[in-house]
């Protein structure tokens, strides 16, 4: 090969592939062949111990990268039906929303080929659980070996992917035998299957593959604390199912973990899909159906009691999309914002990025590849440079983050407005904020209090990042008064949203595929829209709805 050029993982550079065909002949007879397309990396999980027990994170080409993304489902209730098409659209909303990796959870099954072609093709990496989950195993002489013969033939198919990061016993299955799931009086004195996990399928993985780790399970840390902070990775369930405290958000930044591959806060779905679903007279957001296609798993008032204190009372079923899909969004960015900015923390996997059927639930794109706002949201929040704030306990800390693979400079810009009064009250500026490679930085934190009143929002600027706007209160009110708003369209038929006169914050297309689908921004401020707005449906801004065309303005 002449030249070759490096594959790497979404937002860090290209994902060249180079053809490989490999022959077995005798004499000039071909007796087989195999063509492969691969790219050319190296990958390392680096568990290095420090003072509190050790890392875990994962170097690409001698890289330290935050894998930033999801959790991958099987993309539909029959698998068997899913096409090459449906799998390559879902790979790519994976790589628009910033994906760096994906995990194939233990609970669904070994992907397709064309899942392992896109995620090479796109640069998304995978960790891949084997197909064991929250249970205990046989594991007799005879099951173990059905199961180190059925590993080893899904070992050796996949081996050579590019895009296949690191092997994983099960999901859950350690730390459900330690925190006794069901009651230590159902629990048995042993946890059926270790020795599958512990010893079998790493052996095995050593024997077919050998070039990337074997974890025992995810989530793998100090034995008989499988869930803990010091070392591997843990899933955060706190907030979700955190019981009293559920639905805080904020106890998010109580977690250091070196990696957390779970963690979810839901949502409903489209609103176009929720009606596909419905009979007319079914679209009370507390009728029996709506309830049916609900996966939360928390009692539906509990649920709706995580969204309401900050929004308001859900009285149809376009405040069951909208409110719910803006608070899913909150919680991720601040788990994001947190993990992003936190010394320790090497990556953050969201539960879940897709599902298998229209449902309320936690994933970033909904059954029909609707991409939700949360999911919106993650492109900003995985990018390699970042712009973050997170508001807890009265402080605002403002914080950027560097995992690019190369220094991240420019000057930041933050503008506090007062969306009640539709003017600025303060404006800061910091100076050639310079980043290396990995580096976190805390830039400024204020007293929320010092700030002004209760319905402010800030905007953050820093060249490298994508901007921020961001509100600052606790709850979400209703401003006055409303922006005025144009959408215009350039000679190249691209469109732009323009705000002028007050701030517009999380107004939402809920009916039209327009993107981005959720809007902030400050008077001034024009944003691009994939898309246009259909008539009457028209933009949810506070309690009303703003009809838009273009060249038309609203208020």
């Amino acid at each position: 090969m002449e030249s070759p050029q490096l594959w790497w993982p979404n937002g860090l550079g290209e994902q060249p592939l180079y053809t490989l065909r490999t022959e077995l002949r005798r004499g000039e007879e071909v007796l087989d062949s195999v063509v492969r397309r691969i790219g050319l990396r190296t990958i390392e999980l680096d568990q290095t111990p420090d003072a509190d027990g050790s890392t875990f994170g994962f170097i690409v080409n001698g890289h330290p990268i935050f894998a930033a993304g999801s959790n991958w489902i099987p993309d539909h209730s029959f698998p068997g039906i899913v096409s090459r098409e449906r799998i390559f659209e879902q790979v790519a909303r994976a790589k628009a929303t910033g994906h760096v990796m994906l995990r194939i959870w233990g609970g669904g099954v070994y992907e397709s080929e064309d899942f392992y072609d896109a995620c090479d093709e796109m640069g998304i990496l995978v960790w891949q659980d084997f197909p064991y989950a929250c249970a205990h195993a046989p594991d007799d002489e005879s099951d173990r070996a059905v199961i180190r013969a059925e590993a080893a033939v899904n070992i050796s198919r996949l081996q050579w992917r590019t895009s296949l990061a690191i092997w994983c016993g099960n999901n859950e299955n350690h730390t459900m035998f330690d925190s006794k799931w069901g009651g230590a009086e159902n629990c048995p004195e042993r946890l059926h299957g270790a020795v599958i996990w512990e010893e079998d399928l790493p052996a095995v993985a050593a024997e077919h593959d050998g070039t990337r780790a074997c974890i025992i399970s995810s989530p793998f840390g100090t034995p008989g604390h499988h869930n803990g902070d010091d070392m591997g990775d843990c899933h955060n369930w706190r907030v979700w199912h955190g019981g009293a405290e559920g639905g805080t958000w904020e106890l998010y930044a109580d977690s250091h973990t070196r990696f957390c591959s779970e963690f979810g806060f839901c949502s409903a779905p489209s609103l176009p899909l929720l009606e596909s679903v419905l009979a007319p007279e079914d679209h009370d957001p507390r009728s029996n159906p709506v309830r049916w296609h609900d996966k939360s798993r928390k009692g539906y008032e509990t649920y709706l009691g995580f969204v309401e204190p900050r929004f308001g009372p859900i009285h149809t079923l376009e405040d069951l999309v909208r409110f719910t899909q803006i608070n899913q969004r909150d919680a991720m960015r601040f788990a994001l914002s947190h993990y992003r900015t936190n010394e320790k923390t090497r990556g953050a996997l969201i539960w879940q990025f897709n599902d298998c059927w229209p449902v309320q639930c936690w994933s970033m794109v909904d059954f029909s590849g609707r991409i939700k706002p949360a999911g919106e949201e993650m492109a900003r929040c995985f990018a390699p440079a970042l712009a973050a704030v997170l508001v807890r306990n009265g402080e605002v800390s403002l914080r950027l983050a560097n995992d690019s693979r190369e220094e991240a400079s420019g000057d930041v810009l933050v503008t506090v407005f007062d969306t009640a009064a539709a003017s600025v009250v303060g404006r800061w500026s910091f100076p050639g904020q310079t980043l290396a490679p990995g580096e976190r930085r805390t830039v400024r934190e204020w007293r929320r209090d010092e700030l002004g009143g209760p319905s402010l929002v800030m905007k953050v600027e820093w060249a490298p990042a994508e901007s921020l706007v961001i509100r600052l209160q606790d709850s979400v009110l209703t401003e006055r008064p409303q922006p005025e708003l144009t959408i215009e369209q350039d000679a190249e038929g691209r469109s732009f949203l323009r705000i002028e006169k007050a701030a517009l914050v999380d107004g939402m297309f809920v009916r039209d595929e327009v993107q981005p689908s959720c809007l902030s921004g400050l008077p001034g401020d024009v944003i691009e829209l994939r898309g246009l707005p259909s008539e009457g449906a028209g933009l949810w801004v506070g309690d009303q709805v703003i009809q838009l065309a273009p060249g038309r303005r609203g208020r």
